[in-house]
């Protein structure tokens, strides 16, 4: 097939083959040069001579009339109707070759047959208001077409073309066309009457198959044989004010829709959302199903944290009538809850509920395991267990838990090695491996369920993974799927440590609960999670700082002496160790400034620092057992001389910052407020004990 084909108006590049049969073949072409792409209908170009003559007689019967309508538009009460326009065709001499071709438009939209298919295929609703403005356009159209001395004689739907977006019906495929001047009546029947006798057929086709209801209501006839003019006139008449009627009654129901769908506070307006989306629904209007479905699940958790148990039952029962098909997992999970009268005094009920009524399955799961414990039916927790996890979508792979997964295998590793003992293969290496791996396993599973003293989360799954490398393991039946769940769970702890390690402590949390969703045998994830709670919460009490009037040597001990441990199991990143050197730092500082002036040297995430109520505690026994030095007198004498004459104190106080650090911010303090104490301004006056100053110096204080 050549590459490109000369016109008369343009050279067209061929780029694809999109339909080919008893009319000839149909090629998408792009005009050259520019970006103008259209549609090129050809004979077939390897078919017999008799086929290619047939079809290129028709194929330039088709170009004529297209010519002849000239891209014909016409609209009525805002439906559009359109036939392509003819663009190019082939040079002259080549009438009746192989040669000749005509370039059309290509129009938009969807072609009605393929949307009646997807109706069967994917139960895609079609609407009644469309199957109207179908039935209303081909009046329209041959109306039009009529008028121009032509008649169709090609009408089926797979010739015509719905663009929704623009409200437009096309209608292609002219090759059987008929020039009414050419064509003159026979027997007193006009040709044009073709296109209604198939017009009819047509109709009644498309309403059967879609809206048979409306048959009754538009009088539509069985078929043309009888039908006069005026018969048609009414038909059209009918169709026409159906469809305006319906359309407004459809846009009424829509609107009230989408009103109602944002303002559902009850079971009594759902049942009524639900009455007007059937309505919509048996017209053939599709609804707004996630709008809806989204609402519903927000009246179902508002009941659930009401604890509306009975509400909730009501709502459930109207999903099951009016959405069977939408009846999920998370529908039937709440239905199964909500069957448990004994579960709903439990104070974790209705939280569970709201997990499951958000699709939290990883969240719900965790609740769950949180009342383990203290569960009355155990075996009936783990069956729900089950069935959120495979609501969740864990793969079948790893619906087994890698441990229930080891226990066959550490069974048939102790049976093998008795075997080998029996044979008396003790000195055989195999055995030795099998020994070695039948112990390690042993001792794996023995621990499986906790971490023990200076184990780090994910040992165990290393430890596993080495031994699946054993030798030994070809002497036992391996569990196929073993391998792609531990490698999920590994991968999962690469993003746990990925976001330990950049200090994103609520991902953390929540990737601990992805975890214990695929592997729902570690219970010690857990007392990591806890852990890390801890953890949360320490951080945003460095980040607040002290309370006014508690002083930051009070704070850092507090600080310090809850210091979370969970470290311990998950190592110490950078972050985490730059927050406890800073306090260590605040626990033991005696200058203030010079801790402000580290604080921003490190990047402490303490900007409270700088508050004026932040002050360090000084403690009472260093100022009463003191003895001063005479530097540190001659410093504290200037600085009471400075006060007493009016002077700039900074001086005196850098001479007392070098001589006594320890009470530098004591006198620093005792400066300002001395500086203030005839302030108008609402001022927070800093509290002194005199205790706290040198027991040399109080008498000048």
């Amino acid at each position: 097939m050549p590459k490109t084909i000369n016109g008369r108006q343009f050279q067209w590049q061929l780029l694809e083959q999109i339909g080919k049969g008893d009319a000839g073949e149909v090629l998408r072409v792009q005009a050259q040069p520019g970006s103008l792409t259209a549609l090129m209908k050809r004979p077939v170009q390897n078919a017999s001579g008799g086929t290619i003559l047939r079809q290129a007689v028709q194929i330039e019967n088709e170009g004529q009339i297209l010519a002849s309508l000239n891209g014909l538009d016409a609209s009525r009460n805002g439906l559009q109707v359109h036939t392509p326009l003819l663009l190019d065709q082939s040079i002259p001499g080549t009438t009746r070759t192989a040669s000749l071709f005509i370039v059309s438009e290509e129009v938009s939209g969807v072609a009605i047959s393929n949307l009646l298919k997807q109706r069967l295929q994917e139960d895609v609703s079609l609407s009644h208001v469309l199957v109207l403005r179908v039935l209303s356009g081909l009046f329209l159209l041959l109306e039009r077409v009529h008028e121009r001395g032509i008649a169709w004689n090609d009408v089926k739907m797979e010739h015509i073309f719905w663009d929704e977006a623009n409200g437009k019906l096309s209608f292609i495929d002219w090759g059987n066309g008929l020039f009414l001047s050419a064509h003159p009546s026979t027997n007193g029947q006009d040709p044009a009457w073709l296109d209604y006798q198939q017009f009819i057929s047509e109709g009644n086709l498309l309403l059967n198959q879609i809206a048979p209801g409306l048959i009754a209501e538009l009088d539509w006839p069985p078929s043309a044989t009888d039908i006069t003019k005026e018969d048609l006139t009414q038909l059209q008449l009918r169709t026409e004010y159906l469809l305006s009627s319906l359309s407004m009654r459809v846009v009424d129901y829509q609107v009230l829709f989408r009103k109602q769908v944002r303002s559902i506070h009850n079971v009594d307006e759902l049942g009524a959302l639900l009455e007007l989306k059937n309505s919509l629904e048996s017209l053939g209007v599709p609804v707004e199903k996630d709008a809806s479905l989204q609402a519903i699940q927000q009246l179902a958790i508002g009941y659930a944290q009401n604890k509306d148990f009975t509400a909730l039952e009501g709502l459930l029962a109207l999903i099951r009538q009016h959405l069977p098909a939408e009846l999920g997992d998370v529908w039937k999970i709440a239905e199964y809850l909500l069957a448990l009268k004994d579960a709903r005094q439990n104070p974790i009920f209705a939280e569970l509920l709201i997990m499951v009524l958000s699709a939290d399955w990883a969240g719900a799961l965790w609740l769950l395991e949180g009342i383990r414990e203290r569960a009355n039916n155990p075996t009936r927790l783990s069956a729900l267990q089950t069935q959120m996890r495979n609501a969740a979508g864990v793969p079948n792979a790893y619906i087994t838990p890698i441990y229930h997964q080891l226990i066959p295998l550490q069974d048939e590793a102790h049976l093998q090695l008795i075997h080998h003992h029996a044979k008396n293969n003790q000195s055989d290496a195999l055995t030795a491996e099998l020994e070695r791996f039948s112990a390690q396993l042993d001792a794996l599973l023995a621990g499986w369920q906790q971490l023990g003293p200076g184990e780090m989360l994910g040992d165990k799954l290393l430890t596993l993974r080495g031994l699946l490398r054993s030798p030994a393991i070809s002497l036992l039946p391996f569990p196929r799927e073993l391998p792609k769940a531990l490698s999920l769970l590994l991968n999962k702890l690469r993003e746990f440590f990925a976001a330990w390690s950049d200090g994103d402590l609520e991902a953390c949390r929540h990737i601990v609960q992805e975890l214990f969703l695929l592997e729902p045998s570690m219970p010690y994830l857990q007392q990591l999670d806890a852990g890390i709670c801890a953890l949360q919460s320490w951080v945003e009490k460095l980040s607040n700082g002290p309370e006014p009037g508690q002083t930051l040597t009070r704070f850092a001990e507090e600080l310090l002496s809850a210091k979370p441990t969970v470290a311990a199991s998950l190592s110490q990143p950078v972050w985490l160790g730059r927050l406890y050197t800073c306090a260590d730092a605040l626990q033991r500082a005696t200058d203030l400034e010079a801790l402000r002036a580290q604080a921003q040297q490190e990047n402490w995430p303490i900007p409270w620092i700088e508050y004026a109520y932040i002050s360090i505690e000084v403690p009472r026994e260093l100022g009463a057992t003191m003895k001063l030095n005479a530097d540190q007198r001659a410093a504290l004498q200037n600085f009471h001389h400075a006060l007493q004459t009016d002077q700039d104190t900074a001086q005196a106080l850098q001479e007392v910052r070098a001589a006594l650090p320890q009470f530098y911010g004591l006198y620093r303090a005792l400066a300002q407020a001395f500086e203030t104490v005839y302030s108008m301004l609402p001022l927070q006056a800093p509290t002194f004990e005199l205790s706290t100053f040198p027991q040399q110096d109080r008498t000048n204080v």
